[in-house]
Formats: structure tokens, sequence, C-alpha cells
């Protein structure tokens, strides 16, 4: 009707004559699967290899059982102290990785522009080395991101 300019018809035959000719058309467009077969000739094969969806970063651990990465802070077990460890970065997390062995999988957090450094603290990995020494957590720096919240 749109086509037609005007939603007037002199007679139903008239009006009839024009659905028919619309379903018609919609009936003769070609379907999805021979869309998809059309397309498919133009399609280049896929690449053998995977591509990488990861950014690899290297990442020392420091003395404080952490290691920063894009300028959050994350803990890690307190055994990796001193080691180097290759971070796959991906868009929702971290795998960790010494040398070529997996070490764990942490959440990523990204850091908001204004806000202080973001950190991801988890108490089993820093609880072994602060049991070892006594009244450790006084002066703990991270205290609280350790300690549950009220």
């Amino acid at each position: 009707m749109i086509q037609r300019c005007s939603r007037d018809f002199a007679t139903e035959a008239e009006y009839r004559q024009l659905v028919l000719q619309v379903s018609a058309d919609l009936n003769n467009r070609p379907s999805v699967l021979q869309k998809l077969e059309i397309e498919r000739l133009h399609l280049r094969p896929l690449p053998v290899e995977r591509f990488a969806d990861y950014d690899p970063v290297v990442a020392q651990v420091r003395s404080t059982s952490t290691i920063e990465v894009r300028s959050v802070t994350y803990s890690v077990p307190s055994r990796l102290i001193g080691q180097q460890l290759t971070v796959h970065l991906r868009h929702d997390r971290l795998d960790l990785f010494l040398r070529s062995q997996f070490v764990e999988t942490l959440p990523r957090l990204h850091p908001h522009k204004g806000q202080k450094a973001r950190r991801r603290i988890d108490f089993r990995h820093v609880i072994e080395s602060l049991r070892r020494k006594p009244r450790a957590l006084l002066r703990v720096q991270l205290q609280a991101d350790i300690l549950p919240s009220e």
C-alpha cells in the first residue's frame, strides 16, 4: 500500500490482486539457506592455526606474593615469590604459567580512570606466609583486602 501511495481500492478484486502480488514476491525471495550457499562460494578457508586470543605478559612475583598486570595488583600463591610468571591476559581472566606449567587462573579486574589502583588479594595465597610470622597481620598493608569486611 505504501508503494501504491494509497489505501483506496476500486474493487475487492483489485485488493486481492495486490495481496497475491506481494505474497508472491515475498515467497520468491531466496531462503536463508540459499543465501548462505551463495556466500559460501566467496568464503576463504579458515586458517590452520588458531590465533592467540590473549596478550602474553611477563610478571615478576614480588616479596609480598603479588604481581602487577596492567596497573592492577593480584595476589599469587606465596610459593611463587621471586619467580617470573608468564600471564596469558584474556578479556575476562588471567592464566598464570611458571615456565610452561599452568599455575592458576584469576578473574581479571579492569582499572578505572580516576580511581586508585585496583587489587585482588586472595587470603589463601598469603595466609601461609603470614602464619609463619607472629603478629604479621597487624602491619600488613593489604589488611583490608585480606580480612573479610563486616
